[in-house]
């Protein structure tokens, strides 16, 4: 599933492609797609705006246009943005097109329906009505520490949890871990107040990381544990075999011998 630095990918892609160009009209390829907003209002709202900034919170993409309407991507398992003029590669994935003057588009596509794609009034609002906690990216090391002081849970529980931090799924959480040495069922209320400044200087060097690497798992440096996440897995620094458990109905991948 795309998480922060995948999506935070798309938002340079759209900023660099779709930006400053006026929509000349916006393709609706399948319906379904849109989140609880009709496909004809839907297109009567974007098609002759100009889309003037792309923000990125957690997991969420909003593209603006002016005051309103707010563009809301959110890519659920497989969606990703593609930009071209007439045929084009994964053609039947296509979703959404917003068709340029110069017949370009900038396409929302998702291999299943599990993304979605909606207009909200604000950003701000769209953030409080979906429950989001602080972007992962912004959030402050007080904050940070406040955050996980207060909660109960499995540290890589509480990691994933949108409603306390936005943007950290299963990929990055693991890595995250792993950096800081934690294991991934220790609890938010066992961290030492130097193990959650450890975890705060872990989560921003991995996510700036993969964001520096356009969110591809093959250019991260080669002490990642990413890629070594399977049965046949060995840890990338101390060479023991990787394991992994269950936590929060979740699968988790761990080095037992790097991370308590």
């Amino acid at each position: 599933m795309p998480e922060l630095p995948d999506v935070e990918t798309f938002r340079r892609y759209a900023r660099r492609r779709g930006l400053h160009k006026r929509i000349k009209d916006v393709e609706i390829v399948d319906e379904r797609i849109l989140d609880d907003i009709p496909p004809r209002t839907f297109q009567a709202k974007l098609r002759g705006r100009t889309l003037d900034s792309a923000v990125r919170h957690g997991k969420y993409l909003f593209l603006t246009a002016g005051d309103t309407p707010v563009l809301l991507m959110h890519f659920g398992m497989t969606g990703k943005l593609a930009y071209a003029k007439g045929e084009h590669e994964d053609e039947k994935y296509d979703k959404i097109r917003l068709r340029f003057e110069d017949e370009h588009a900038l396409i929302y596509q998702c291999r299943r329906l599990l993304g979605k794609v909606g207009l909200v009034g604000a950003i701000d609002e769209a953030v409080e009505a979906l429950e989001l906690g602080p972007d992962a990216l912004a959030v402050s090391a007080k904050a940070f520490k406040d955050l996980l002081s207060s909660s109960p849970g499995m540290v890589k529980s509480v990691l994933m949890d949108q409603k306390r931090i936005a943007g950290i799924g299963n990929i990055y959480s693991d890595e995250i871990l792993f950096h800081a040495g934690l294991h991934p069922r220790k609890t938010c209320k066992e961290l030492s107040d130097n193990e959650i400044g450890n975890l705060y200087r872990a989560l921003n060097e991995v996510l700036k990381t993969a964001v520096d690497v356009k969110a591809d798992p093959s250019s991260l440096p080669n002490d990642y544990l990413l890629t070594h996440r399977s049965k046949e897995g060995k840890c990338p620094r101390c060479g023991g075999s990787v394991r992994a458990i269950t936590v929060g109905g979740r699968r988790a991948w761990y080095c037992p011998s790097r991370q308590s």
